[in-house]
């Protein structure tokens, strides 16, 4: 004789929910007040070789402020 048994229902652990602080100063997350502006140009020093065949670059500098 086959005795047939009922499964455990699964356990369900709940996630804790996770409050994110606020920023103390709330202007302190938006658009700076004053747009940046270039402070001093510096032009690259190519050599002659390199300017008769046109080597050329470019730069991208990405910067994250934290004060």
């Amino acid at each position: 004789k086959v005795q047939a048994t009922e499964p455990e229902p699964a356990t369900v652990t709940p996630i804790p929910v996770v409050e994110v602080p606020k920023p103390l100063n709330p202007r302190a997350s938006a658009v700076a007040d004053t747009p940046p502006s270039l402070l001093q140009a510096v032009n690259p020093a190519y050599t002659e070789a390199a300017r008769r065949r046109g080597v050329e670059g470019a730069v991208r500098l990405a910067v994250e402020i934290d004060e």
